[in-house]
């Protein structure tokens, strides 16, 4: 039985202001496709969303995605169209008992592959006397001054060191 939704990408929402927020996607790209070992035509025909126009913007959507979709595969079964005569593919089709033992079981679940476990936050943090103590804006300011005159510096210690 087929999945009552087609398999859809982890993505990121929109903006600055949402885009901590993970979300089901339109489809996956065509190199996550191919990542997994599937052709784009072929994906669409089992049950895969895809979208040619979205572009990966990010190596760890990417290989989310892309483990998303062999673990899709892995629990694809293909049921072939003649009876007693399973086809080789990218995706194979399952043989005759596994067919029979699978047709007393129905997929009864909505969605068939949730969104990924995002990790938790930071842990809040007592403020020790220390960390009161430290004037960090005045750290980071001659830190950026430090960098501003780096060249200057070297440049005079050259002419020095010539003299």
């Amino acid at each position: 039985p087929r999945p009552v939704q087609l398999l859809s990408p982890a993505v990121r929402a929109m903006t600055q202001r949402y885009n901590r927020r993970q979300r089901i996607g339109r489809g996956f790209t065509l190199q996550e496709i191919k990542a997994a070992g599937l052709g784009a035509a072929f994906a669409r025909t089992i049950g895969i969303a895809v979208d040619h126009r979205r572009k990966n913007k990010s190596v760890e959507a990417f290989q989310i995605n892309v483990q998303r979709l062999k673990q899709f595969r892995e629990k694809l079964v293909l049921f072939p169209r003649h009876e007693n005569k399973p086809k080789k593919g990218l995706v194979n089709d399952a043989n005759p008992e596994v067919v029979k033992s699978i047709e007393s079981q129905q997929n009864s679940d909505r969605v068939l592959f949730g969104l990924p476990e995002e990790p938790k936050g930071d842990v809040a943090v007592t403020i020790t006397k220390d960390m009161k103590d430290r004037k960090v804006y005045r750290e980071l300011r001659q830190e950026w001054v430090n960098q501003y005159y780096e060249g200057i510096r070297k440049k005079k210690a050259g002419e020095v060191k010539e003299e």
